[in-house]
């Protein structure tokens, strides 16, 4: 998979430019994660903010002061690692909208603690070949290892199958106080949680048409007859209500505004696909068809996740 500017990993199963295994797939042992809650008992718990009675218009995590810049130029290169990657945006926004400064996590080291659990028992293959993953996966990692600093594995994708240093996963656990949270496809509900200040990361289908979005990040509805191409995982960090798409070309008829996903393919003044990484993706490509492949029958978007910071633990009595 890829297109005349990216060939195709020579050991690519499911990428290189997209790595997302798309599902929910009943045989994945991580769709069933040990604190995985959905909205309402995550509000009980008080994970969740409410949003405000009336919804903005829009909103934009990038316009924030503590937003890092720094996560624009993010680049899987040839690597199935998408996951990896939304999973280490939606950590690094869970601790810069705390106060804290952006601590970069090792995506080659999830990528491999998530293939190792979730792939050594049923693909031979899965130290020579790039086979992708689940976001449920890297939830799984992320609840019981934690998520290692990318300074204790740096990103190197001629090593994705080459096992982390055991020095790694000591400061990993630091970043295992997360809950994962279950979020429906559903565009009221994403802009409900994003305007009480919540972000989440989504698994979705990317057709030919995608490439459509080349230059401008105007993500287009797949239309029919459009051929399938891949999974692929993406942060959530906006949304904005309207009818056209940020440059003022016209979003499809019905779709009453636009999410804001953040990708990661390289960004720059001379970048090949999206300023910023950011894509403009319309409210009704959530439940638009995917044309109908082996892996995958069902909307373009499979599924979301929100992920909170656990609560402290109770002080002893």
């Amino acid at each position: 998979m890829g297109n005349q500017l990216f060939p195709a990993h020579p050991q690519g199963k499911h990428g290189p430019l997209y790595g997302g295994l798309i599902g929910p797939n009943p045989k994945d042992p991580a769709q069933n994660a040990r604190s995985k809650v959905d909205l309402r008992t995550a509000m009980l718990m008080g994970l969740l903010r409410n949003p405000p009675a009336a919804l903005p218009s829009g909103v934009d995590f990038g316009k924030q002061a503590w937003w890092d810049a720094s996560m624009y130029a993010d680049d899987q290169s040839q690597l199935g690692a998408c996951v990896s990657f939304a999973s280490d945006h939606m950590r690094c926004f869970l601790s810069l909208q705390n106060g804290n400064k952006r601590q970069p996590h090792s995506q080659l080291w999830i990528y491999y603690a998530m293939r190792q659990r979730f792939e050594a028992s049923t693909d031979p293959t899965w130290q020579t070949d790039d086979t992708g993953a689940y976001g449920s996966w890297a939830e799984a990692i992320m609840e019981s290892l934690g998520f290692a600093r990318e300074q204790d594995w740096p990103y190197d994708i001629t090593k994705f199958s080459t096992a982390p240093p055991p020095a790694s996963y000591g400061p990993a656990l630091w970043y295992k106080n997360v809950v994962p949270i279950t979020v429906p496809v559903d565009a009221p509900t994403w802009k409900n949680l994003l305007a009480a200040g919540h972000a989440f990361i989504v698994g979705y289908a990317v057709c030919q048409s995608f490439y459509q979005a080349q230059g401008n990040g105007n993500v287009p509805i797949p239309p029919a007859g459009d051929t399938f191409q891949g999974g692929h995982e993406n942060f959530v960090m906006g949304y904005q209500d309207g009818t056209t798409y940020p440059n003022g070309a016209a979003l499809p008829a019905g779709a009453g505004g636009y999410f804001i996903f953040l990708n990661q393919w390289g960004s720059g003044a001379a970048d090949w696909f999206s300023p910023q990484n950011r894509l403009y993706v319309p409210y009704t490509f959530l439940t638009a068809p995917t044309p109908k492949t082996p892996d995958w029958q069902g909307p373009c978007v499979s599924d979301a996740t929100c992920i909170a910071l656990a609560p402290p633990a109770p002080a002893a009595v």
